[in-house]
């Protein structure tokens, strides 16, 4: 089970996830499976049982989904609702399947902001910054990477600012790593 704590003006949250099982949400109280038709909470537009590796990022939650190259959103500052779905397909060099989804911060040099990680099995790191997915004019693509095959369900962890990767390759922060990419994997 992998997890995530949300807080929200409807209260405080724990998500657990495995990609096998509906997800668990725990108000602190009750544990409930979430569902298409679950109530009080559901999740509608994805089959809730594949959800794995939460995340979140700029006030939302996100979910990958098992054995695919889909990621999952659901409305700002929400524990349920409509999922909207971004389909890295045709944008994975390799193909494969997400495996980890990460928040990197960084200083671009006018100040830190934030950007949105997605790690393939097969080592290709796509790298977004914006607010809103569901819009072109405030989600964007700043880069794509191979940085080698992850190793693990887990491969990345913050650090500080960074997130550090571990791959066939060995253990790199990810702001270094992306500087050169492969040109000297020691």
């Amino acid at each position: 089970w992998d997890y995530i704590n949300v807080s929200t003006t409807g209260g405080n949250y724990l998500y657990a996830v495995n990609g096998t099982d509906s997800p668990q949400l725990y108000d602190g109280t009750t544990w409930q499976a979430v569902t298409g038709a679950s109530a009080p909470i559901s999740i509608t537009g994805v089959t809730t049982s594949l959800l794995k590796a939460p995340n979140l990022f700029k006030n939302r939650v996100w979910f990958l989904e098992k054995n695919s190259l889909r990621a999952w959103f659901l409305p700002l500052s929400s524990v349920g609702g409509a999922a909207s779905s971004l389909d890295f397909s045709s944008i994975a060099r390799l193909g494969g399947n997400l495996v980890a989804m990460g928040t990197w911060t960084i200083d671009a040099g006018t100040g830190m902001d934030d950007y949105a990680v997605f790690i393939t099995n097969k080592g290709d790191v796509l790298v977004y910054q914006g607010t809103d997915p569901a819009s072109a004019s405030t989600w964007a693509m700043r880069g794509q990477w191979y940085l080698g095959s992850p190793i693990g369900n887990r491969p990345i962890v913050k650090w500080a600012g960074d997130l550090l990767i571990i791959t066939q390759d060995g253990l790199f922060p990810l702001s270094s790593a992306l500087q050169s990419s492969r040109v000297n994997p020691r």
